[in-house]
């Protein structure tokens, strides 16, 4: 008879076995770790485009409604182009069709405005003259109301072969011009309404209707030349002259042009070197630094007799300013308004449009296009690790290359 064994069976899992599992778990658990990391880092990619998007689209949408009212801007505005170097960026021939055959006289033109960090005085502010909405339409004004002849001497007869002096009447001109923007503003019809007051410390702008061209020989100065030269239209030389000769109606024409800003009944000149050096007549070596020489240097229009318009003016100014964000340097797009603050005109009014930017480009297809295009582009790490590994070779850079290369129909 066999003895019954006093000990119990083992039951469970061996060391090995537990060990085995153990390795099996680790490895799971390090994959589901691995995935989870990728799906997280995804997600803040995601993000962090969504919200560049959101702020590019943003962006954009803020410079697109100043750029549907900005078409004064043209021929007036002595904005400077970033490329080609030094050309006037708004300089336009609306009256004749540019072949894009011709690329060295119908060029792209572009205004690039960026940031990088550690460097100060970063592209060009671009600056355009719009329509102020709310406010009236330009209206027409006749100067024969603004002069007094002096009567002739008692007992002698008015003679009308003998020129008469005319002296201007600032007064007169004030009342009608307060009358002809009361009369078309829509807020005219409020109670207690004083164009005086409402037009106070506003920029308006006097203009003829009528384009006109530099004389045989003469071209349109550059931004650069109005800011150091005087009002002597230059030869017809360099890039632009060789246009101008190949086809005259190249050369950009203009308006006889007046803006002041209107403050206690007067209009005095506006001039400034951040967009108008100097106000210089389109046909003659002339400034026009008052409405009295505006008047007095119009063209006839329908005859003999001249008449002007006036119209309230907006300056407005889009730069890239460097600004520390998340413990890193990167770029905001601000907007800002001319306007008179302290006693002194200069830019004001700052308003934030989109952060994370690293340039903001303008641009025009060719000097025969009346559109303006732009494009934000948003600040990204690889143009980061560029500024840390190539420093201060812009040229060779990615941003560089979207921002200054890019052509104007690529995704500007």
């Amino acid at each position: 008879m066999r003895r019954r064994s006093l000990t119990r069976p083992t039951t469970g899992f061996s060391i090995l076995e537990l060990l085995i599992v153990m390795a099996i778990s680790a490895v799971l658990t390090s994959a589901v770790l691995a995935v989870l990391r990728a799906v997280q880092k995804a997600g803040a990619r995601i993000e962090e485009t969504l919200v560049s998007s959101g702020a590019e689209i943003g962006g954009t949408r803020q410079i697109w409604l100043d750029l549907r009212r900005a078409g004064i801007s043209f021929n007036l505005v002595a904005q400077a182009a970033t490329t080609p170097a030094g050309a006037g960026f708004y300089d336009s021939i609306p009256d004749v069709a540019c072949p894009a055959s011709d690329a060295a006289c119908c060029q792209r033109l572009s205004v690039v405005t960026w940031t990088r960090p550690g460097v100060t005085g970063s592209g060009s502010p671009f600056v355009a003259a719009i329509s102020p909405g709310g406010l009236s339409p330009p209206v027409p004004l006749s100067p024969l109301v603004f002069y007094d002849t002096p009567a002739p001497a008692k007992g002698t007869a008015r003679s009308l072969t003998v020129r008469q002096p005319l002296t201007f009447n600032a007064v007169r001109f004030s009342d009608s011009l307060e009358e002809a923007l009361r009369t078309h503003d829509p807020a005219a019809s409020k109670p207690g309404y004083d164009p005086g007051s409402r037009y106070d410390n506003r920029l308006i702008r006097l203009y003829s209707p009528i384009l006109q061209r530099p004389r045989a020989g003469r071209r349109r100065a550059t931004p650069a030349e109005l800011a150091s030269g005087s009002c002597d239209l230059p030869q017809n030389t360099g890039a632009m002259g060789a246009c101008i000769q190949k086809n005259p109606l190249y050369s950009p024409p203009a308006n006889a042009s007046f803006v002041g800003l209107y403050r206690g009944g007067t209009l005095t000149d506006a001039k400034s070197p951040d967009w108008l050096p100097r106000q210089c007549h389109p046909t003659m070596n002339l400034e026009i630094n008052s409405p009295d020489t505006f008047f007095r240097s119009m063209p006839p229009v329908g005859g003999s007799r001249a008449f002007g318009m006036a119209m309230p003016v907006d300056l407005i100014r889009y730069r890239v300013e460097a600004v520390a964000e998340k413990g890193r340097t990167t770029g905001r797009l601000l907007r800002e308004i001319y306007q008179r603050t302290g006693g002194t005109m200069g830019w004001a009014s700052s308003h934030i449009v989109s952060v994370g930017v690293r340039c903001a480009r303008f641009c025009r297809k060719t000097i025969g296009e009346g559109s303006i295009t732009v494009k934000v582009v948003m600040d990204t790490k690889e143009f980061q690790d560029d500024d840390t590994a190539k420093g201060a070779a812009f040229n060779q850079m990615s941003w560089w290359k979207v921002c200054y290369e890019q052509p104007c129909d690529s995704g500007a």
